[in-house]
């Protein structure tokens, strides 16, 4: 027996129809707004979490330097009682010294505190400065105390 032309190109129109109605049902158009909607939620949610994270980081970060720096200041303030009381062969140079540092440490605590939180695109590379420059004078620091102790 043979198939007529109309029967099979009406089982596979059938078909298709069957198959767009399937796709169109599982995707309406309110299911995507829906699917949407809660993924912008999503996306929303994670920035905040995003940003509050971003802000503790820059608030804890701040802290810590801001405790490096009273350190030094207490270290230099050590240096510059001694540097009064040294001889006069190295008196000079101490008070440059302790001049220099002084310097460099209110520096760092101006470029601290003018960070201004909404400079995030500007974060890693301040930090990363910052932490190496922090590092530099508390290197400097440490060598002038060996060398000051020697």
């Amino acid at each position: 027996m043979k198939k007529s032309p109309n029967k099979s190109k009406s089982t596979a129109v059938l078909a298709a129809l069957i198959g767009v109605a399937f796709i169109v049902g599982c995707n309406s158009p309110s299911k995507k707004l829906d699917n949407a909607q809660n993924e912008v939620s999503d996306a929303q949610e994670d920035l905040m979490k995003a940003q509050e994270d971003y802000k503790a980081e820059v608030a804890l970060y701040k802290e810590e330097t801001t405790q490096k720096i009273i350190e030094n200041e207490r270290i230099i303030e050590n240096f510059s009682s001694k540097a009064a009381s040294a001889p006069a062969d190295k008196k000079s140079m101490m008070e440059k010294q302790v001049y220099s540092f002084k310097e460099k440490n209110e520096e760092l605590k101006m470029r601290m505190s003018n960070f201004q939180e909404d400079e995030k695109e500007k974060w890693q590379s301040f930090k990363t400065e910052l932490h190496s420059d922090m590092t530099a004078l508390g290197t400097s620091l440490k060598d002038f105390t060996t060398d000051d102790e020697q």
